[in-house]
């Protein structure tokens, strides 16, 4: 079966079955983790991982915000961390 994302859906995983969205990853995510030997990896893990990349990538903290669902930006600062290459071009203008 294809879970992944299509273009001509709003949803990023949905079944091929019912076409409705999958929300539920966690036990998928734990198997595929076990098949490939990762330990010690979290769902969560991809959340901090998104975000921190976005903001490398200078995606605006109010756009991540709204990507990741975040209700206040606040909550971005648990989730995004900043990067030694973003601070050096913060720091020296380089881009």
């Amino acid at each position: 079966m294809n879970y992944c994302a299509s273009l001509d859906s709003d949803y990023l995983f949905k079944s091929p079955e019912t076409g409705r969205p999958i929300t539920e990853l966690k036990k998928g995510f734990v198997k595929a983790c076990e098949i490939a030997g990762i330990e010690d990896f979290w769902f969560h893990d991809l959340r901090h991982r998104a975000s921190t990349r976005m903001g490398g990538a200078g995606i605006d903290p109010f756009t991540i915000a709204a990507i990741m669902g975040d209700s206040y930006i606040k909550m971005k600062a648990s989730y995004t961390h900043a990067t030694i290459a973003g601070k050096r071009q913060a720091i020296l203008g380089e881009h």
